[in-house]
């Protein structure tokens, strides 16, 4: 699905100069106040020596877990990516078991974060430049590239949903004729019911220019995708599918917050970039883990498959 033409490409560019311009303030209030009282509200910061070996941050498979971490656990592969398929990074699923295991280690709650992804971001940045000036380096040509190449990745791999779903959180079960037949039906219901349209596309990208002029559509949008997903996220699976059912709730999951957040009394322009930008992705994506869901529901339609 070729979605280059919805794009609104004036608006990603005024979000990301707003961006550029704040950015550029703090490093002139920074530079010009912290003259006058160099050491004002710093923190020495002493360069220290990393004696381990590479073989420490060897990533064969630029999933963003190094190779050691994956060793640590049977269902992840090292010079895989994707280990179980179902769309997740296994650096991403490393990141959320420890998210889980973090809060059932505080009783199941962990503290929500009051911060938008746009302030996050920010004090991201802020934290890092300020690192920076305190050891005596200099924000070089490399390093602003660096930057740059960090925000982008950070837009791009942005998780807009409260929580990145990975396959052993589903509600798995064994792939027996039942089990493979009432998950046919029960997605047979909501792929009628919970379309993903091109219009919802369309208003996306309408709404994120001109959210209160489309306040009614996304709030249906918004009501759609998130009943879609607490339907998803309830069924159970069989083993062979799960990796494109994961798929797809992420993928639900990310279109449910975007359109929560062009209701809310704030919006984050952020997450608004975010979705933008990982819209043809995220769309692309759902067609395929729907076109393989059906190929699944084509195969099972043969009673043999289950001798």
């Amino acid at each position: 699905m070729n979605i280059h033409r919805y794009l609104p490409s004036k608006k990603i560019r005024i979000i990301i100069l707003t961006l550029f311009v704040l950015l550029v303030g703090f490093l002139v209030y920074y530079f010009f106040d912290g003259a006058s009282n160099p050491k004002s509200n710093l923190i020495d910061v002493v360069s220290v020596d990393d004696y381990r070996s590479s073989d420490y941050y060897l990533d064969s498979d630029n999933d963003g877990a190094y190779d050691w971490e994956e060793a640590l656990f049977d269902e992840l592969d090292p010079h895989n990516p994707d280990s179980d398929g179902d769309g997740v990074l296994d650096g991403k699923y490393l990141q959320n078991k420890r998210q889980i295991q973090e809060r059932e280690r505080r009783g199941g709650v962990l503290p929500e974060s009051t911060l938008s992804e746009s302030e996050k971001l920010g004090r991201s940045t802020l934290t890092a430049l300020l690192a920076i000036v305190q050891s005596g380096s200099t924000i070089d040509g490399q390093t602003q590239e660096q930057f740059s190449d960090n925000i982008s990745n950070y837009v791009n791999e942005l998780t807009l949903g409260n929580q990145l779903y990975t396959r052993d959180q589903l509600q798995l079960v064994d792939d027996s004729r039942e089990n493979s037949y009432r998950y046919r039906d029960a997605m047979t219901q909501l792929f009628k019911t919970y379309p993903v349209a091109t219009s919802d596309i369309e208003l996306v990208i309408q709404a994120t220019d001109n959210p209160t002029d489309y306040q009614g559509q996304v709030r249906g949008a918004s009501r759609k995708y998130n009943e879609y997903l607490s339907e998803l996220v309830t069924l159970e699976v069989p083993y062979v599918i799960a990796g494109r059912h994961t798929e797809l709730i992420n993928n639900v999951s990310q279109l449910n917050a975007g359109f929560e957040n062009l209701l809310a009394d704030e919006i984050d322009e952020l997450v608004s970039l975010s979705l933008l930008v990982q819209l043809e992705n995220i769309m692309n994506s759902t067609v395929e883990a729907i076109v393989k869901i059906n190929t699944y529901f084509d195969i099972i339609s043969d009673p043999s498959v289950f001798n």
